[in-house]
């Protein structure tokens, strides 16, 4: 009962000690954001007020908005985000006011400052907002609209001799999307290059609706222009204002016929309308356009695959580099492989070390660095192994070795390291008292330098002291590394289940990663982190392989295991929404930061849920 009671006392102290840390190193700070600075008249947008890390209550001072229409607000949220990072944790406190506005007119407008003032009577205010409104449609719009000719404004009367071809009936001769693939028979793991773009020759206002999936693909896309300015193509004898949607590097995970989906894009077109005669006048239609689905032949690679086959594809080199060529049983030194060129850098496995008796190494780290990325995969990809000794002694660390297929030559080829040698002395660990991450065990009292004397020329070996203490000594040591051989064979045999046990930590660190791009705007790696923090948590806790994994058979998983249809819902919501936004330039900070609490959300739902389970 004492104990509870300290407990609680204990952590209310660390509660506020952390805090009032956080505010320090943090501080306060009220910022406003808009969902659009350039929107149109009929056009609604978003206004958030975000108030971060507040350390007292506070009264919040609502914006001047005299021309705009609030259609709803303000909406008040909270949120409280906690992210470690290489031991470092953080905490950061938000609270969000959101209005639903309209503007009421044309021109260019002011949100006045918002803002808070404290308990002690200080004051805090954002910087006013600029709003451009303009006369047609969203900046989006204005941004695809493209013109019949080189008038601004469409003719009242088009001559047929311009517009003949421009009806409606020669729609998908004027505005469709392409996929352009650079190479429909590549082996299994090699890099190929897919480019979706829309074609038009009419004005239109067109958004994707739907990108394709690549099952069955490890896939990277490439970051577009922001600015989504069209350039002039010749295409089957006919000019036309060409927009890319998506280029993205892809990496076939399977042999076998696979096949990339269409991607669907709808909104209003302009076509020339026959009034009578060669009259013709323009005319707006809804229209739904996509891309013919494009098969990929995949070829598996060849047979006589090295027992060392790591899974590259490509070109690469290999390198390797020990941190120290001495240190004592104490230390720890850091082998790094560094293996660089291109291809599937990102899929190639960390080889196995193959040590003396009397060295260990944790499982490696792995590190990403990514250059280029079309038309090859340029970059390296980094193992870092943890070495420790259990006595001293001098070691050497055989040559690591590493084979992939080669490209060029349409062969197998393998790499190969140097030699290590690593000197170790005795440090204040005895001999053999670790090993294989098993902690030492340490002995009830000090180690026993000689045997005692007895103290009675009668008394037998079993009534001595020393004895006994060693006997449970030995006793002990046989109970804890049978407990630990117990433990090991468990792992082996739940693999999967101490992989789902990682899952919750991978997302959290790829959720931290979407976190610091989200704060440096870096818009493509924001949506990638968050897209691969679900699909890799899912594959863990469903024991799935990432490649098998599709929306819909996430679906069925999780309708099996009982989960509620609206969290099934909004875990498609959001992976569909990631996969979007790629693609549209539309969407502020305040939309990506409610894409991460949403997803924050989700993992935490499903945590509790797989937990008890």
């Amino acid at each position: 009962m004492y104990w509870c009671k300290y407990k609680r006392v204990f952590a209310g102290l660390m509660l506020l000690l952390l805090s009032s840390i956080n505010a320090v190193a943090q501080g306060t700070t009220v910022s406003a954001q808009v969902s659009s600075n350039t929107v149109g008249v009929q056009e609604q947008f978003l206004l958030t007020i975000t108030i971060s890390n507040p350390t007292e209550r506070f009264t919040f001072l609502e914006p001047s908005l005299r021309d705009f229409r609030v259609l709803d607000g303000p909406g008040e949220s909270y949120s409280n985000n906690v992210v470690t990072i290489n031991g470092h944790t953080t905490q950061e406190n938000m609270v969000s006011y959101t209005y639903v506005l309209q503007p009421l007119r044309q021109g260019t407008f002011t949100i006045g400052s918002a803002g808070i003032r404290t308990q002690r009577g200080q004051e805090m205010r954002t910087s006013p907002v600029r709003i451009l409104v303009a006369s047609q449609g969203s900046r989006r719009q204005q941004m695809l609209q493209q013109s019949f000719g080189e008038e601004e404004e469409p003719r009242q009367e088009l001559p047929s001799v311009d517009v003949a071809g421009l009806t409606e009936a020669h729609l998908k001769d004027n505005i469709f999307i392409r996929a352009e693939v650079d190479n429909k028979n590549p082996y299994l793991g090699q890099q190929i290059n897919v480019v979706y773009k829309l074609y038009t020759r009419l004005r239109m206002s067109l958004s994707p609706t739907s990108l394709p999936v690549l099952n069955g693909f490890w896939s990277q896309d490439q970051q577009r222009e922001p600015d989504m300015n069209p350039v002039q193509e010749n295409f089957n004898g006919k000019r036309y204002n060409v927009f890319v949607l998506r280029k993205t590097a892809l990496f076939p995970q399977q042999s076998g016929l696979l096949r990339l989906d269409p991607a669907k894009a709808e909104g209003m077109v302009e076509v020339a309308a026959a009034v009578g005669g060669n009259r013709y006048i323009p005319q707006t239609i809804q229209a739904e356009i996509e891309s013919p689905a494009v098969d990929i032949d995949v070829k598996p690679l060849p047979a006589g695959k090295p027992a060392d086959f790591s899974g590259g594809v490509g070109q690469f080199v290999l390198s390797a580099s020990l941190s120290r060529s001495s240190m004592s049983t104490d230390d720890v030194a850091q082998l790094v492989l560094t293996i660089n060129g291109s291809g599937n850098i990102g899929l190639i496995n960390a080889p196995v070390l193959n040590l003396p008796s009397g060295l260990h190494t944790t499982d490696p780290e792995s590190r990403d660095s990514i250059s280029d990325l079309m038309p090859k995969l340029l970059g390296s990809r980094k193992f870092l192994y943890q070495i420790s000794a259990d006595s001293a002694g001098n070691y050497t660390i055989a040559p690591i070795q590493i084979s992939y297929f080669d490209i060029g030559s349409g062969t197998y080829k393998t790499l190969q390291t140097g030699s290590f040698t690593l000197s170790v002395s005795q440090g204040t660990k005895t001999a053999g008292s670790q090993g294989s991450g098993v902690e030492q065990m340490k002995d009830i009292h000090g180690p026993v330098s000689q045997m005692p004397a007895f103290k009675d020329k009668h008394t037998l070996l079993w009534q001595q002291p020393y004895y006994w203490l060693l006997y449970i000594a030995v006793l002990i040591g046989f109970g804890f590394l049978a407990v630990q051989h117990r433990r090991k064979q468990h792992r082996l045999q739940h693999a999967d289940v101490f992989r789902s046990r990682q899952a919750n930590k991978e997302a959290w660190k790829r959720l931290a990663a979407a976190r610091n791009a989200l704060q440096h705007s870096s818009n493509t790696i924001f949506y990638e982190e968050v897209s691969k923090a679900i699909w890799l948590y899912l594959s863990d806790k469903l024991a799935m392989p990432i490649s098998s994994l599709s929306k819909e058979n996430i679906v069925q998983k999780l309708r099996f295991r009982g989960i509620a249809e609206e969290q099934v819902q909004k875990t498609l919501a959001l992976i569909t929404e990631c996969e979007m936004a790629l693609y549209s330039p539309e969407g502020g900070q305040q939309q990506r930061q409610a894409t991460l609490d949403e997803a924050g959300n989700l993992i935490g739902i499903y945590e509790t849920y797989f937990k008890k389970k």
